[in-house]
């Protein structure tokens, strides 16, 4: 299933997400992806001024931050959206999911690296299935990006996410 170049019927979502077809990302979503990152960060480097991408949140988004700074904001923004104890969803809905969301990504303007839906497919292709939180659990809303599910954090960030594979 090419993920990124036109609509995915739902039984390629099926068929990928129970193991019956691989995913890849296609040409056109990797450019379209490039072009729209590249738009930010020229942006950025102008001095444009965007919610929650270089400044602060709430009553302090009239501060810009320094250049510095972004990616270890960034970085402290998801990980504290995504602490906590929630339990993981069940791999099997991941599984499904994976595809969903790397469509998503490959086809809205996030601007997101195209690294992060080449990765989701690769756990996808390998069977690997990364433990994502079930955040519909949690009685506090979600506000950053409810159509995303991301992992979680590992317990020791410098060896990477920990991944179950089907026995």
């Amino acid at each position: 299933m090419e993920v990124g170049a036109r609509p995915v019927s739902l039984d390629g979502y099926h068929a990928c997400g129970v193991g019956h077809a691989h995913a890849r990302l296609s040409e056109s979503a990797r450019t379209r992806m490039s072009s729209f990152r590249s738009s930010l960060q020229r942006q950025l480097e102008s001095g444009v001024q965007m919610y929650g991408v270089n400044t602060g949140y709430g009553a302090d988004s009239a501060r810009t931050l320094p250049s510095e700074l972004i990616r270890t904001v960034q970085r402290t923004t998801v990980f504290s959206h995504d602490v906590g104890t929630v339990q993981p969803v069940p791999p099997d809905i991941v599984r499904v999911r994976l595809p969903l969301t790397a469509n998503v990504m490959a086809t809205d303007f996030a601007a997101a690296s195209s690294e992060v839906p080449l990765q989701l497919l690769e756990f996808l292709n390998h069977h690997a299935i990364p433990p994502v939180p079930d955040l519909d659990r949690l009685t506090q809303t979600d506000s950053v990006t409810p159509h995303r599910p991301r992992l979680l954090p590992p317990h020791d960030c410098s060896h990477g996410p920990h991944i179950t594979r089907p026995r």
